[in-house]
Parts: C-alpha cells; sequence; structure tokens
C-alpha cells in the first residue's frame, strides 16, 4: 500500500480508514523487477437522513423515508412501531426515537435517528357530580380527563366556569357540556342538569263557573295538589271543579334539591249566570230563566 487506508497480506485487502490507496503487487527475477498497481477506495458506510414527519396521534399511522438502500428500520422504546418500509404508528402518548440501520460489507454497523413525539388522543372521561341543583345554588361538576373547558347550553339558566363550579339561576332543565380538543382531534361529554325550582310556579286560569273545570299545570311531577276551600272549589291532579262563588287558592307540594316546597295560585269562582230551566207560556212561546246566584233575581229571556 502507499497510504494507510488499507493493509494487504497475500493479495487480502483490508480497510483501515476511509479514503484511496494504491495496491501495488512487485515481481522481481533475473531479468529485473516490474510492478503492477490498483487503486483501492476504502468508503466509510453511510445511513442516510431520515426525513419524514415529527409528530404522530395515537393509533394513526405516518410513513419516514431513507433514501439510503439496504437499511432495517427499527425504534427504541415501544411507544410507537415501524414497519419494513418506514410507516410508524402511534400507540401511547410519548416520545420515541426511530431508527434506520445499515450493516456495511465490513461488518460495521451505521444508523440514521429522528425523534417522533405520538400524541394522546382527545378523549373526556363522564362528566360526574349532582344532577340536579336548588335555584340560586352551586355544584361543583368533574371530569377526570385533563385540559378540557366546560361549557352551558343556556347561560340565563346555568353558568359554569372553568373549575365545573355550577351557579343555577333559573328552574329547567339544562345540557353541561365538557370539551377537549388538540391536535388529533376534538371530544365531548355531555350531563343533563336539572334546575329545581324555589317555588314551584303554578300556571293556568284564575277563574271559573261552578259546576265547570279548568287545568292548572307545573313543569315538576310527583307533587301533591290541594285546595284551600273545598266548599267553594276542589282540585284533582291539576282539575279544579268549581263549586260556589267565592274565592279561594290552591296549592301544589312538592320535594326536591330545594326541600319541600309549595307553590300557591288564587282562584275565584264566579257566580255564572246558568239557564236553569224555561216557561211555556201559552201561544207566547218559551222563555229562558237565569237565576242571579248573588241577590236571587231571575231573568227571563
Amino acid at each position: 500500500c502507499s497510504n494507510t487506508h488499507a493493509g494487504v497480506s497475500g493479495g487480502v485487502v483490508t480497510g483501515l480508514s476511509a479514503g484511496m490507496d494504491t495496491i501495488r503487487y512487485t515481481f522481481t527475477n533475473s531479468c529485473g523487477v516490474d510492478v503492477a498497481s490498483h487503486i483501492v477506495t476504502i468508503g466509510a458506510p453511510y445511513a442516510g437522513v431520515i426525513t419524514g414527519p415529527g409528530s404522530v396521534c395515537v393509533t394513526d399511522s405516518i410513513v419516514m423515508v431513507d433514501t439510503t438502500p439496504g437499511g432495517v428500520w427499527t425504534r427504541t422504546n415501544t411507544m410507537a412501531s415501524v414497519s419494513p418500509t418506514g410507516t410508524v404508528i402511534g400507540l401511547a402518548p410519548g416520545i420515541d426515537t426511530i431508527v434506520y440501520l445499515i450493516v456495511a460489507s465490513c461488518g460495521s454497523t451505521v444508523k440514521a435517528e429522528a425523534i417522533v413525539t405520538v400524541n394522546p388522543l382527545a378523549i373526556t372521561g363522564p362528566i360526574t357530580g349532582p344532577g340536579s341543583v336548588c335555584q340560586g345554588s352551586h355544584i361543583t361538576l368533574l371530569d377526570a380527563a385533563a385540559g378540557g373547558t366546560w361549557h352551558s347550553s343556556n347561560t340565563s339558566g346555568v353558568t359554569i366556569d372553568g373549575t365545573g363550579r355550577v351557579t343555577a339561576l333559573l328552574p329547567g332543565t339544562y345540557t353541561i357540556s365538557y370539551i377537549i380538543t388538540n391536535s388529533c382531534g376534538t371530544d365531548t361529554a355531555k350531563r343533563l342538569l336539572i334546575v329545581d325550582p324555589l317555588v314551584p310556579p303554578i300556571t293556568g286560569d284564575t277563574t271559573v263557573c261552578p259546576g265547570k273545570t279548568i287545568i292548572l299545570s307545573v313543569t315538576e311531577s310527583g307533587g301533591t295538589w290541594a285546595t284551600g276551600n273545598s266548599y267553594i272549589a276542589i282540585v284533582t291532579n291539576g282539575t279544579v271543579s268549581g263549586i260556589t262563588p267565592g274565592s279561594t287558592y290552591i296549592t301544589y307540594t312538592i320535594t326536591n334539591t330545594c326541600g319541600t316546597t309549595i307553590g300557591s295560585r288564587n282562584i275565584t269562582v264566579l257566580p255564572c249566570i246558568s239557564n236553569v230551566g224555561s216557561v211555556t207560556n201559552g201561544s207566547k212561546g218559551t222563555v229562558e230563566v237565569f237565576p242571579n246566584p248573588t241577590n236571587g233575581e231571575i231573568t227571563i229571556k
């Protein structure tokens, strides 16, 4: 050898370092000396450069590329897997190192590396906490998944802050949402929340005639109806029947998160005039008789 990049013994050349060397074969006899030479290039193994995305979502895939032929794909951790063709699949959130390994013909090994971040999917847990709250009170809802934001379907009735603390403003049923958004997408958890009224509101007419009925309504079932004076009016499942003229009240009692509360509505039974009969006056025809319940006078039409 003319340099020190290679060694030779019995015609066997051994690469020592990268570069060029000249191998000479010298022949000597009685006629003189002759030399044959051959240039040998000793190359260092090269693994190239890995190119491709620097992150992947759990269960998603990306493709890594190394243009140097003859290598083998592998990885150093268990956050991702890599196929023989360089396809990387995210397995668990974290950081993994993708390796492209080349073994040279002389037995030396070189490698190229690329860091890949495996991002978690956007996954919310179930919302936990009370399913109802009294009007004007507070509760706290929880979700074990971190990094989300709280939302109310109607902030006029219910508000919720960043810690999950709910303020109940108006009676009704509302939807509370917990939303997580990251580079891998969006996931939403929902929960219905009932705001119970402090006093159950009663709606419907306030007047009724004797012998007639009106229907009162409430928004919350399961309560008990009652009348203040059963001689004036009676109530059954919200249906009020007028008995005699006068004023009374109808109550609705219910037990909920606010305790036992009673709603009330004033009812007046009017002295309504009704046809109680008719009188036939021969050829003059038939007339109708209407008594006035307040003074006993009779009106004939």
